[in-house]
């Protein structure tokens, strides 16, 4: 999770608990404190089997994506 979160970085989700979008920005700090407002409009990276990148934007405050393993997120 990169951007405007409290801690960019790597962030291990637990599958057993939940691997949506709003936990992986929970999980890095949250949204950061100083921001005017809540984005609405987080871009996720994804690799597919074949080996393309796709991309896609996410409003998070009216869709919970579930994130698969290795996805990138840019707030």
């Amino acid at each position: 999770v990169y951007g405007y979160v409290q801690r960019p970085g790597l962030v291990d989700l637990n599958p057993e608990q939940s691997t949506n979008l709003n936990s992986a920005i929970g999980a890095a700090g949250g949204f950061q404190a100083d921001a005017a407002y809540v984005p609405s409009k987080v871009r996720i990276s994804r690799q597919t089997e074949q080996g393309k990148l796709v991309e896609w934007w996410v409003d998070p405050r009216k869709e919970d994506t579930m994130l698969m393993p290795n996805d990138i997120v840019y707030v």
